[in-house]
């Protein structure tokens, strides 16, 4: 792996398939010092000379930075080809699976994922038993008798 690649590559948890996620979820120290360096210049080509609102723009510049870093790593841990987002599964594992299921459903309809690699996801397998206990507790009537 370099230092100076932006990106690795992980398998989802969920397909098995590989996809790139970005390495930098915020600012780093020279990301803060070019920062700082633009806003300087800003400083000397609009007031002439160092100005305290130069940090001002130096905090929204570092805010946009952050925002951005930020949201760009969020989009890139997602997978594309299932749609499982692994920090929405730590946090609420049923909307995770709704959000699959959604984007599984989408992607089904849609004829530019034809080509695409397709997921592998494993069936469930239940027992032989517990599949026809389950599939006569879903044909039985309910009946409530009332005396």
């Amino acid at each position: 792996m370099s230092i100076f690649k932006s990106s690795y590559k992980v398998i989802c948890a969920f397909c098995k398939l590989n996809h790139r996620v970005y390495k930098k979820n915020g600012i780093s120290a020279l990301d803060a010092f070019l920062l700082l360096a633009v806003s300087g210049l800003f400083s000397f080509l609009i007031w002439g000379t160092a100005d305290p609102r130069s940090l001002a723009i130096f905090a929204l510049l570092i805010v946009i930075g952050h925002i951005f870093y930020r949201i760009r790593w969020r989009e890139s841990v997602k997978c594309p080809h299932c749609g499982f987002d692994p920090v929405l599964y730590k946090r609420a594992p049923e909307e995770a699976a709704q959000k699959v299921k959604a984007f599984l459903s989408s992607r089904k309809d849609n004829p530019q994922y034809l080509l695409r690699p397709q997921p592998r996801i494993q069936p469930i397998i239940i027992p032989r038993e517990e599949a026809l206990v389950a599939k006569m507790n879903a044909k039985a009537p309910q009946v409530d008798i009332q005396v």
